[in-house]
């Protein structure tokens, strides 16, 4: 019955040593991070507050953590400016097909002191310029643009595939820790 109670004994000295080696070692931790802090920041931490929960803020459903995430990410709004940005480069590229049109209109009048009566003189002009040959360049600029708008959808896309692998991914994390 000794030998028990002096394992038991060994066993609660070690645990106890255990504690007191997480005690120091968190408070190196402790004393570390502010360190860093003031490395970064230039002053010891002062006047912390407790933040807010973020239950009230986390989404109820996975599917709306996605609508979230989908709405709000500013690399997917940049994603989706740079599309529209690249049609509107193929708009630009395929009116070069198109003719254009100048008109000009002058009107002149003439009231001289010396002749008699008074002269008035109205022009108009109209001119369809219409570019038959470009050395294909048009047309060569027309499949480049396409060619980016593709590329632009695929950057978008796989953009979107990553956001909602993220926000499931986090999703599941969160739920697990809970």
């Amino acid at each position: 019955s000794g030998v028990d109670r002096r394992a038991d004994f060994d066993q609660v000295m070690g645990r106890l040593a255990l504690a007191q080696s997480n005690t120091v070692i968190a408070t190196a931790n402790n004393v570390d991070a502010k360190t860093s802090y003031q490395a970064v920041i230039g002053r010891l931490p002062e006047d912390l507050t407790k933040p807010q929960p973020v239950g009230s803020v986390i989404p109820e459903s996975m599917e709306e953590a996605e609508k979230l995430a989908l709405q709000g990410y500013p690399i997917l709004k940049s994603a989706q400016a740079d599309l529209d940005a690249r049609l509107a480069q193929y708009k630009t590229a395929k009116s070069q097909l198109y003719p254009t049109i100048d008109l000009a209109v002058d009107y002149a009048w003439q009231n001289d002191v010396n002749i008699t009566g008074y002269q008035e003189d109205l022009r108009a002009t109209a001119s369809i310029n219409f570019n038959i040959f470009n050395g294909w360049y048009n047309k060569a600029r027309i499949s480049q643009t396409a060619q980016q708008i593709k590329e632009a959808e695929e950057i978008l896309n796989n953009t979107k595939r990553q956001i909602i692998q993220s926000v499931r991914l986090s999703w599941e994390a969160y739920k697990a820790a809970q």
